[in-house]
């Protein structure tokens, strides 16, 4: 008979949790900056450091990115799983996304928005 954690822990383990906790399981994933091959080993993790430092250089050139910083690359973001949030929660983060990608698309030339671009798509699909 289970305990009440395992079926807590059992009820929280999502569809793409296993996918969010690490690119490896993916064989060639799809990527907008890497090769595929190149996209395998890069683990998110390694994608959000950069994509930290790619915010802060566009937040130099775009005070919206100064803003919105905690919501697309904080803490919380590293752990979102979409698959486990509410309808509400899903469509308010997609408003958000929508907000972020029209800003990105402004600079889309410069090689920073390439890396968030990169971040957005591997971390909320």
């Amino acid at each position: 008979m289970p305990t009440s954690l395992s079926q807590q822990l059992a009820a929280r383990n999502t569809l793409d949790s296993a996918r969010l906790a690490t690119q490896k399981s993916i064989k060639n994933p799809p990527s907008f900056i890497y090769t595929p091959r190149h996209a395998s080993n890069v683990s998110t993790a390694d994608l959000h450091s950069l994509a930290v430092n790619a915010w802060e250089q566009l937040a130099a050139v775009d005070s919206w990115f100064e803003d919105h910083f905690k919501d697309i690359l904080g803490e919380q973001a590293k752990g979102t799983d979409r698959t486990g949030l509410t309808q509400e929660e899903n469509d308010k983060l997609g408003v958000l996304l929508d907000k972020t990608l029209r800003h990105l698309g402004k600079h889309m030339l410069l090689k920073p928005a390439g890396v968030v671009l990169e971040w957005l798509v591997r971390r909320f699909r």
